[in-house]
């Protein structure tokens, strides 16, 4: 979570980090002192106490400037290797960028969307997907609504992902369209689950949404946005 969250505030960090440096006040042939600054310092960005806080310090400062960037998967190709292995390769676009003020928008909106589907704060909520543009929106769609976010690695086997899921005790669990179908299987000895929350395949495939348990609520992640865009939380 760390390694994806500093990109909203890694101008304050670093910039802040560099200001409360050692000072160096002697140097000889043999040696080198340095001294630390006076007192100790309770926060690297002024003000922010959270991860939260230090986003809404960045979207201040850079509104216009480009946030994150995304390129579009065009097409997938089979690519032969020399041994005969074949590799999926990816045909990509062009980037496309959003805003600190588009991010700030959207991770609201998203944020927003999963309290219309019961996600409470202060509640757990487990993300369980690829690295990607939606993770991020959604990790900071929860920060704004003090809901704390369990990651489990996409990696995992299935008694894993089920122990995590159990042990942080979440009803709202976000993953991807790829990595759905693991959960016809794990739902079942995951009781408290009722909402699932994924992110659409970038290459517009429709997932199978058939065959989940009884009771399992499906949401698209841009359905979840949406509904946080009307929002009146």
């Amino acid at each position: 979570v760390t390694d994806a969250l500093e990109a909203g505030c890694e101008t304050h960090c670093s910039r802040s980090q560099n200001q409360f440096r050692a000072k160096q006040i002697h140097k000889a042939d043999s040696e080198v002192m340095f001294r630390r600054p006076p007192g100790p310092i309770a926060n690297p960005i002024e003000s922010c106490d959270t991860m939260e806080q230090a986003f809404r310090k960045s979207v201040e400062k850079y509104k216009e400037r480009p946030f994150l960037g995304t390129r579009e998967i065009l097409e997938e190709k089979d690519e032969v290797q020399s041994n005969g292995r074949v590799f999926q390769k990816f045909v990509l676009g062009e980037y496309s960028w959003l805003t600190f003020a588009d991010m700030d928008a959207k991770t609201e909106a998203f944020g927003r969307g999963l309290r219309e589907i019961g996600q409470e704060p202060k509640c757990n909520i487990v993300i369980f997907a690829e690295t990607r543009a939606e993770w991020l929106v959604a990790a900071y769609g929860c920060m704004k609504h003090n809901i704390p976010v369990v990651t489990i690695y996409a990696t995992l086997g299935e008694d894993a992902i089920a122990h995590g899921i159990n042990q942080t005790e979440v009803t709202h669990v976000i993953t991807s369209a790829e990595l759905l179908p693991k959960f016809k299987t794990i739902l079942h000895h995951t009781p408290k689950v009722k909402h699932l929350v994924y992110m659409e395949s970038p290459l517009k495939k429709q997932p199978e949404l058939a065959g989940f348990k009884d009771g399992i609520q499906l949401h698209a992640f841009e359905a979840v946005l949406e509904a946080g865009e009307r929002s009146t939380i």
